[in-house]
């Protein structure tokens, strides 16, 4: 019978290891998820997507997200749909000047996935050290 010992510090460097390739996938996953919304994404890009674009460390975990209201549009797609305003005004963009009306027939739009793809992207990992 084989009886195997591990050295008290290899849990500690485990740790450590985990940390660093964590903050290396997140790093790429941020910098990929950044890239992909970057104007122009579409013939309406403002910017709004890629500033909402965030991460943060947590030790050995990483998080990436996009905070605006509509990410999941642009992660998703969208039907054909109806957009109407929130009130007695006619829908605007206000950074153009331009006035739709009071009815828009969006004609939907296709997924786009920037945060699915940059998640399940093969990537090099870096080797980080041994003992």
């Amino acid at each position: 019978m084989a009886v195997v010992v591990m050295d008290p510090g290899a849990y500690a460097h485990m740790d450590r290891v985990c940390e660093q390739l964590a903050d290396h996938v997140g790093d790429e996953v941020h910098n990929d998820v950044a890239q992909a919304v970057s104007p122009p994404m579409t013939g309406y890009a403002t910017g709004e997507l890629l500033a909402s674009v965030h991460a943060i460390r947590l030790g050995a975990r990483h998080q990436v997200w996009i905070g605006t209201d509509h990410w999941m549009t642009v992660e998703y797609g969208a039907r054909p749909h109806l957009i109407t305003p929130n009130g007695p005004w006619p829908l605007q963009d206000r950074l153009r000047g331009k006035f739709f009306g009071f009815t828009v027939h969006h004609p939907g739009s296709p997924e786009q996935a920037p945060m699915r793809k940059a998640v399940h992207q093969k990537r090099r990992l870096p080797y980080v050290g041994g003992m």
